[in-house]
């Protein structure tokens, strides 16, 4: 089977492939992939229209490599997503079921423009991946998805990349500089402070996390294989960990007894450990935190030879208080996020401000909390109530803590809500500096989201990812992938979910919502719609049982979802969203309009949904310029980047598709 480094150029329906330049031309537009990408594509073109094995094409573009089967599933749709871009019309690439791939037109050879001799590999083209450093629109010229198409890469981890700042290519898994932290043992003889002991550890990860350059398992998976007793050897091979960090705290009256250990897993023998007497006060309980990941960070300089600057970077996360009492309450809260309500943790956080006014983390954890309060709320009123006091806590913890990634990206995540997406932007771009891990990465993809930008939402989704390998971000994968129009893959992402990954109901509604964005008027749409409405609350049930009774007749379901939607004392957000989806599906893009709008003033938690292909009628409306305008969207996209389905026109005027 050819690979792209021997293969000549060819021609491809209207495309032009170079692969010893990683090239696709399409209309005298140059679009640059990585190699694999072209890899697996010259696979297909050496078949000449035959079916081409998932196997096959595994082994001859990744071969032995770990992830190969998910990156093939996210080549083929990078490759799909690429030629769609310059020609809607194209399908380039067959999925034949159960067998494989084939090639849908003819490989014709062409003669290659000769290549410049530049004395060193041509580089990735396209801009940067760095949110840290990208702080620009796109350039005009195929506005709508190149730059996603770039940073979608990342997704197949073909191109290794920080958050915060750039990395050299990762080295093969054994050579990594990574660590999992594992929650610490709670000795104490009381044997009730085990919130105490794991909030040591979670300080040391978030500490360590500061390196750029080492990367450090994140704590949902971290937690996940402790709780399966494995050896440092097994951990390692479960978490993709070079090393392991483990250790314990005991207290004794007004001392605290820490001990850790740093194992290689690959053999499992110590490489450093220590153990640390101290006062039980906040400033020496830091001070151990900060010790035990500067050495951790000091040994994994010296086994990978790495040079890091330890006395920057050893600044813990969540502390900021001189009082015990208070730091203890907000552990306790902290932990409480896997253990109790949030109006428990806030009584909690309110305790610990009360006893130290000035504790940033305690209020940025207190506002993060309270915002979710915002689900349960019975009214707009009562929901507009919490978002104003979480957005006002939050802004409190980064006044007094401006230096905490955590408090930047609580933060970040509440500005959401005023629709000032570029404030919310710069606030989730310092967080990222301030070092990356999976909840920051995650509340970023969702901004990205919900201004539309899908295709750059996929590498601090999949960075999220990579930090957690034992969880896997369902939900948020399905979304993404039917955003960018593969519904293979957001199938696919429904299909692993485990048992508590998501509940049925949303996992029906999202397994209609991708049929219904794909075949609409399927019978297979139909279905799942029926199955939605058997998990569906009330509010959403009556909206389903206007659509299922009037399948026939489309125009009586029209007037009774307008019906419905001038019922004003019964706007509240379920209801709202399912009314402009269902006016989308059934040909009604004004009410579909309408409902979003009204639905966008309750919250911009489903912005998302504005840019599903279900929604494209309604997003060529004049109005919805409007609407794009009133809600800060353009704005913000002549600043950072437009939403992939959208481009300007000139420096006054735009277009949406």
């Amino acid at each position: 089977m050819p690979d792209s480094d021997s293969m000549a150029p060819f021609q491809l329906g209207t495309f032009e492939i170079e692969p010893q330049r990683n090239i696709i031309r399409h209309d005298g537009t140059e679009i640059r992939l990585d190699p694999k990408i072209i890899g697996v594509l010259c696979a297909l073109a050496g078949a000449a229209g035959s079916v081409v094995s998932r196997s096959e094409l595994i082994d001859a573009v990744w071969g032995v490599e770990h992830g190969g089967d998910e990156s093939l599933t996210r080549a083929i749709s990078l490759l799909r997503a690429t030629f769609k871009q310059c020609d809607s019309s194209t399908r380039l690439i067959e999925t034949v079921p159960r067998r494989g791939y084939r090639l849908t037109e003819a490989v014709e050879s062409i003669i290659a423009a000769p290549i410049e001799e530049t004395g060193r590999e041509e580089e990735f083209s396209g801009p940067p991946i760095d949110p840290v450093k990208t702080s620009r629109a796109d350039p005009v010229g195929l506005p709508f998805v190149l730059s996603g198409l770039v940073l979608g890469l990342v997704v197949l981890g073909l191109i290794v990349t920080s958050l915060g700042n750039q990395r050299a290519p990762a080295a093969p898994a054994q050579q990594t500089a990574s660590v999992a932290v594992l929650p610490f043992d709670d000795l104490s003889p009381t044997g009730d402070k085990d919130y105490f002991a794991i909030g040591v550890s979670d300080e040391i990860r978030t500490t360590l996390n500061r390196f750029e350059d080492i990367q450090v398992i994140g704590r949902s998976s971290s937690f996940a294989s402790a709780a399966n007793n494995a050896t440092a050897i097994e951990t390692g091979s479960l978490l993709g960990a070079a090393f392991i960090l483990d250790g314990s705290v005991r207290w004794a009256g007004d001392q605290a007894f820490v001990t850790s250990e740093l194992v290689d897993a690959s053999d499992g023998t110590v490489v450093w450990s220590n153990s640390y007497d101290r006062d039980m006060t906040p400033g020496d309980i830091v001070a151990i935190q900060s010790d035990i990941a500067g050495e951790v960070a000091g040994a994994l300089s010296v086994a990978f030879g790495l040079t890091l600057d330890v006395t920057m970077r050893t600044r813990t996360e969540g502390v900021g208080t001189s009082s015990l009492v208070a730091y203890d309450l907000y552990l306790q809260a902290r932990m409480g996020r896997d253990r109790m309500s949030s109006r428990d943790a806030i009584t909690l956080l309110r305790r610990a401000v009360d006893e130290d006014p000035n504790y940033g983390a305690a209020w940025s954890l207190m506002g993060i909390r309270t915002g979710g309060l915002q689900w349960g709320a019975r009214s707009a009123a009562e929901a507009r109530g919490y978002f104003e006091e979480a957005l006002y806590l939050t802004r409190r913890g980064v006044e007094l803590d401006p230096d905490s990634a955590e408090a930047r990206s609580y933060y970040g995540g509440m500005l959401v809500g005023t629709k000032d997406f570029g404030a919310s932007e710069e606030q989730h771009r310092m967080a990222l500096s301030l070092g990356a891990n999976s909840a920051s990465l995650v509340q970023y993809t969702r901004l990205l989201q919900r201004t539309g930008r899908i295709s750059v939402a996929l590498a601090p989704a999949a960075r999220a990812q990579e930090l957690e390998p034992l969880t896997r971000f369902v939900d948020l994968d399905a979304e993404l992938m039917r955003q960018i129009g593969n519904y293979d893959a957001a199938y696919s992402s429904l299909d692993k979910a485990n048992e508590g990954d998501f509940s049925d109901y949303a996992q029906s509604f999202e397994r209609w919502l991708i049929e219904a964005n794909a075949n609409p008027k399927s019978e297979q749409s139909w279905a799942y719609l029926k199955e939605f409405r058997e998990q569906a609350t009330n509010e959403a049930a009556s909206i389903i049982d206007i659509v299922l009774r009037n399948r026939e007749t489309p125009e009586i379901a029209r007037r009774e979802l307008r019906a419905e939607f001038a019922k004003t004392e019964e706007h509240y957000p379920e209801k709202l969203i399912h009314i402009a989806v269902f006016a989308a599906l059934q040909d009604d893009p004004h009410l579909a309009l309408e409902a979003m709008t009204e639905e966008i003033n309750w919250s911009t938690v489903r912005m998302t949904y504005l840019w599903d292909e279900l929604f494209s009628r309604m997003r060529q409306l004049p109005e919805f310029k409007q609407f794009v305008r009133l809600n800060g969207l353009e704005t913000y996209w002549r600043e950072y980047g437009w939403a992939d389905v959208c481009r300007p026109l000139s420096d006054a005027d735009f277009e949406c598709i």
